[in-house]
């Protein structure tokens, strides 16, 4: 019995030593496919760090991420997990995931910096040079009266395009994969609703009738690829929103972003391993608000263009955050979803912009800038594309335009935002965003929204979230606290 135990031993401590020293030979990996994320890298070593005890911290951060062969073992343990789950009959390629939340509310990598031991004064922002196109100059004589232009002929209205209608497609929890699509289920309900609406309603109380707020609830792809009974009773997301908004005040204009989705699903308006849209599809929920705003919308057509690339490793491809979802439960669906990964289209603004971040505000002034962020970006650090837009979720993000017109918007948004605040530069000179998830928590410093509003001249507030953000106590108790 003692030889054996010994040469148990023995053959443990020769795997282990195995391993340490593989560990040193190996090339680091940079990002992970299967948690869809950067990894830890080795920590520069100072003396200092040592002593403050960050340094072994980050030591151990970088292990647990570099482990050899971390990468397979992921695999065997989402091999092992599949058991677990239950996948839907018949050939129809869908699988129900069972989940107990939606992966949206725990923010996207928000970028800027955590030393916030003195006060920063903000600096005076200047304008980055823009590459993309400028608005047209005006005429010399702009008194000269336009020839009259021949009025164009009537053109029927193209009928919306039909529903998707996956066959043998079953719900249970709160998402469904149908082919290499994932789709997140969306619940009613009621109480927590009006909750959210009444929300909603306090903000705008508090900002008082000098800002014109605005409600943008949209829809999630499952409205729209998913079964046609989750478009009716429970998880019927038109009938969420019409609800939704028929419990805000009179005095917030609502925006129908649904219709206008709804009328180009053909197009690639959600990703498909992804819980958000596309910046196509936020570029369309823009066009709504500028009908409910009576604001003209810039044409698609007058942005510049291209698809957002990673930086480490040159990727114009990625996998979601439904995807790791779905890997880790039932590895075989996941296998088409890698075989179709989404890309991320930008459309850079079409005026000059500059973004900085805040953490909060501090004697009456904005606190703990940083200046490492941007409105959109043609190439990030971050295997996650979605980084393009306003580099993730911030405390606060302040972006100054060239438009000068004395306009101030203040968006208040989880991450389905982030696409489309950058449409609303052409309109605004300036554009204060807050993310409620950031601020008034153990964690994080406090935030009179009012405060803001008042310090940064806003004008204008949206409201802006996806359809389970009404649905979801803590995020509501967020809202509450901006005006507590």
């Amino acid at each position: 019995m003692k030889k054996i135990y010994m040469v148990f031993l023995a053959v443990v401590l020769l795997v282990s030593v195995s391993f340490g020293l593989y560990s040193l030979v190996d090339k680091d990996d940079e990002t992970s496919q299967h948690e869809n994320r950067g990894l830890k890298q080795k920590p520069e070593f100072s003396f200092a760090s040592l002593f403050d005890g960050s340094y072994m911290t980050a030591l151990d951060d970088y292990y647990s991420d570099q482990f050899p062969l971390r990468e397979s073992l992921l695999k065997v343990d989402a091999q092992l997990n599949r058991f677990y789950n239950y996948t839907a009959p018949g050939d129809s390629g869908a699988v129900v995931i069972q989940t107990t939340n939606n992966v949206g509310l725990g923010g996207i990598g928000a970028a800027q910096g955590t030393e916030t031991e003195t006060p920063e004064t903000p600096a005076e922002p200047e304008n980055e040079p823009s590459t993309s196109p400028t608005e047209p100059s005006a005429p010399d004589n702009p008194t000269e009266t336009a020839p009259e232009t021949p009025e164009e002929p009537d053109v029927p209205e193209e009928e919306d395009p039909e529903f998707d209608n996956p066959e043998n497609a079953q719900t249970a929890g709160s998402m469904l994969v149908v082919g290499d699509r994932a789709l997140e289920i969306v619940y009613a309900n009621q109480e927590l609703e009006d909750e959210y609406a009444a929300a909603v309603n306090d903000i705008a109380a508090a900002l008082g009738p000098n800002v014109k707020t605005y409600s943008l609830v949209t829809p999630n792809s499952a409205q729209f690829y998913g079964p046609e009974d989750l478009r009716s009773g429970q998880t019927d997301q038109e009938a969420i929103i019409d609800y939704v908004y028929s419990k805000l005040d009179s005095s917030i204009t609502t925006v129908d972003a649904y219709s206008k989705l709804r009328s180009h699903i053909d197009e690639y308006i959600y990703f498909r391993t992804d819980h958000h849209w596309t910046q196509l599809g936020a570029y369309y929920a823009y066009t709504a608000f500028c009908e409910a705003a009576g604001l003209e919308a810039v044409a698609l057509d007058e942005f510049e263009t291209g698809q957002v690339t990673c930086s480490t490793n040159g990727a114009t491809t990625f996998l979601g955050t439904l995807y790791n979802n779905v890997y880790h439960a039932a590895p075989t669906m996941a296998a088409a979803m890698e075989a179709n990964p989404d890309t991320a289209t930008y459309y850079m603004p079409v005026v000059k912009t500059n973004a900085i971040a805040y953490e909060t505000i501090v004697d009456g002034e904005l606190y703990g800038a940083y200046e490492g962020v941007t409105t959109v970006a043609k190439t990030v650090g971050d295997s996650y594309l979605y980084m393009a837009f306003i580099s993730g979720d911030q405390h606060i993000e302040v972006i100054d335009t060239d438009v000068d017109n004395d306009k101030v918007c203040m968006v208040i948004k989880e991450s389905y935002g982030n696409a489309f605040v950058p449409f609303l530069t052409s309109h605004y000179s300036k554009i204060v965003v807050v993310d409620p998830r950031y601020h008034n928590t153990s964690e994080f410093a406090p935030l009179s929204i009012t405060e803001l509003a008042q310090l940064e001249g806003v004008t204008d507030l949206i409201v802006i979230n996806y359809p389970f953000i009404p649905q979801n106590q803590t995020y509501i108790n967020q809202l509450k606290k901006l005006v507590s």
